[in-house]
């Protein structure tokens, strides 16, 4: 995909331009990645901690709040916890992940419809663009 796109980008610019948009595409995709994952980690992050409070609110306070913040620095304290609590924790994990994928499909969607709208530049054969 990422040589495509910049093919294209190469095809809608001058020949003196195409370092520039080059570099720029670059730029942009390196953001836009950084981006991804911000949004992908706070949307994670948000759904782990509420579906985590939820199911583990008939704990005492103490229990509670320890499992819960153990289970959201590491994946591997799922092993640690009893095995009643174990099936909990895995269905709060797997709700994050599906918030995240409906997130970035969502985004995906999104992205695949603007790009629809995007003018079609003619790829030349030759430096003179003839």
């Amino acid at each position: 995909m990422l040589t495509i796109t910049l093919l294209a980008l190469i095809a809608a610019v001058s020949h003196s331009n195409q370092a520039v948009i080059t570099s720029a595409s670059y730029a942009f995709r390196s953001t836009g990645s950084t981006i991804g994952i911000a949004i992908a980690s706070a949307v994670f992050q948000n759904i782990l901690t509420l579906k985590l409070n939820s199911r583990f609110s008939g704990l005492p306070e103490s229990r509670e709040q320890k499992y819960v913040e153990k289970l959201r620095d590491s994946l591997d304290e799922i092993g640690k916890l009893p095995p009643g609590l174990r099936e909990d924790a895995m269905d709060c994990y797997m709700d994050a992940l599906k918030g995240v994928f409906f997130t970035t499909l969502g985004i995906g969607v999104l992205g695949a419809a603007v790009s629809l709208a995007m003018r079609e530049h003619v790829l030349h054969s030759n430096l003179a663009r003839k």
